[in-house]
């Protein structure tokens, strides 16, 4: 399964997008900078998904917005639920 989400913010610096999984890396470090966070959504969620065997990885582009891409592997079986009488 692959999932983009894509937003039109300002966009990340290529030689910044590697940083942003290390934790507590911000995207845009200037001091009037206008919103929170602490920088360890991106680490964390490309751990999860390489716990269950996918990836995440970020485009981007100054001024027009990043893509983060989700990949993840997806088994179709169906669900056995066992039936007891009584």
């Amino acid at each position: 399964m692959a999932l983009a989400i894509t937003d039109t913010g300002q966009g990340i610096a290529q030689d910044r997008l590697s940083y942003l999984f290390d934790g507590f890396a911000l995207g845009d470090e200037s001091r009037n900078r206008h919103t929170g966070g602490a920088g360890l959504g991106l680490p964390i969620t490309r751990r999860l998904c390489e716990m269950m065997g996918g990836s995440l990885g970020l485009e981007s582009k100054p001024g027009n917005g990043t893509s983060a891409n989700v990949t993840l592997p997806l088994s179709l079986r169906p669900a056995i639920i066992p039936f007891r009488a009584g």
